[in-house]
C-alpha cells in the first residue's frame, strides 16, 4: 500500500499543528474584531479585509489539507475528523459578522 508523504505540511498532529491551530483561532478573533469595526476609509477597509482573507486561507488550507489528506490515507485515523471539525467550528464563529460586513 502506498502512502503520501505529508511531512511538507506537518509531521503529525503534534505541537506544531496545535500551535498553528491556535494561531488560526487568534487570527479569526482579530478578523471578527475587524469585521465589527467601522472604518471610514473604504480603501483601507478593503486592504485589511483582503489581508485577513489571505492569511486565513493560507493557514486554514494548510491545516485542513493535512487533516483531510491524513484521513484519505487512513480512514481509521481518529484525530483527523476531530481537527477538520475544529477548523469548521473556528470559521463558523464569524458567520454572522461576515454576513453583516458584506451587506
Amino acid at each position: 500500500m502506498n502512502t503520501w508523504d505529508l511531512s511538507v505540511f506537518y509531521k503529525g498532529f503534534d505541537e506544531t499543528y496545535e500551535k498553528d491551530l491556535l494561531e488560526l483561532e487568534k487570527l479569526m478573533e482579530n478578523y471578527k474584531s475587524f469585521l465589527l469595526t467601522k472604518d471610514v476609509d473604504p480603501v483601507k477597509t478593503l486592504e485589511t479585509y483582503l489581508h485577513f482573507q489571505e492569511q486565513l486561507t493560507i493557514k486554514a488550507r494548510t491545516l485542513g489539507s493535512f487533516a483531510s489528506l491524513t484521513l484519505s490515507t487512513d480512514v481509521g485515523n481518529q484525530d483527523a475528523p476531530k481537527y477538520l471539525a475544529k477548523i469548521q467550528s473556528i470559521f463558523r464563529k464569524v458567520t454572522a459578522e461576515e454576513v453583516l460586513f458584506t451587506r
